[in-house]
């Protein structure tokens, strides 16, 4: 397999991880090739092929990885770490997001585009003072709420929250565990094409719900939200139901 050499002490393009599993997600979601993404980035074929091969965390030069990011339209972090990570599309944006580590990389993808589209709407709102209601304490801080949304998104988009909201018994998807003979597995984990599929097609039909108020042309109930996402509404909460601030009690998190 072709692999580049390290660079000397001191130079300006040195060696960076590329964790494998992601670059190939990223290169199937922007629906490109490897032979495209070489050419592109004027490089051998093989040398990419390589870096997208294989479940490990490989080695390439900082420019390469740089440029691959731009191409491929995510974040540096997201091609070089195990586990979930916010893509480049919520940066900026200030929020946290924790997906866990039962999500496949181009499940990741999706949802930060949806996400992406989500706190940008909710931005607007926080906005617009008429979504306000006067004399009703609010938390100081947007931030709480974009926390929130971003939350509430998240349960909402979770395939196995959600067949275990309306499941009784229904297996969590946990990894496979080494045991004398051979592994055990659960029947879904996120990154069987199934579940992956099914997962991002869950994604895209919240995309597809929201769109009337990512566009302005309707308001999001945010208490609606909240009960969806399966959080509890504040005792006596006295807000309006288009308020943003009533994704966050005044006394804190509901």
């Amino acid at each position: 397999m072709p692999r580049e050499k390290e660079t000397k002490r001191g130079s300006k393009d040195p060696m960076v991880a590329i964790y494998s599993p992601n670059l190939r997600a990223a290169i199937r979601d922007k629906g490109t090739t490897i032979a495209e993404l070489a050419r592109k980035l004027r490089t051998n074929p093989q040398t990419i092929a390589y870096l997208a091969s294989g479940d490990e965390i490989k080695r390439s030069r900082a420019s390469r990885r740089a440029q691959m990011a731009r191409i491929l339209k995510v974040d540096e972090p997201f091609l070089s770490t195990r586990g979930s990570m916010s893509p480049t599309l919520m940066a900026g944006l200030n929020v946290t997001v924790g997906l866990g580590v039962f999500v496949s990389p181009r499940t990741q993808l999706a949802f930060g585009r949806l996400l992406e589209k989500c706190l940008k709407a909710t931005e607007r709102d926080l906005r617009i003072k008429a979504l306000r209601d006067r004399g009703v304490e609010e938390p100081a801080s947007p931030g709480e709420v974009k926390e929130w949304v971003t939350r509430c998104m998240g349960r909402l988009t979770d395939i196995g929250e959600q067949r275990g909201d309306v499941l009784v018994g229904a297996e969590q998807p946990y990894f496979g565990v080494m045991v004398a003979g051979g592994i055990i597995r659960g029947r879904h984990l996120p990154y069987d094409a199934d579940e992956e599929e099914a997962g991002i097609g869950l994604v895209a039909a919240w995309e597809q719900i929201l769109e009337p108020w990512f566009s302005g042309n309707a308001k999001m109930n945010y208490r609606r939200l909240l009960e969806r996402a399966g959080f509890p509404v504040p005792a006596g909460e006295r807000r309006s139901d288009t308020n943003p601030f009533i994704i966050v009690s005044p006394k804190g998190a509901p």
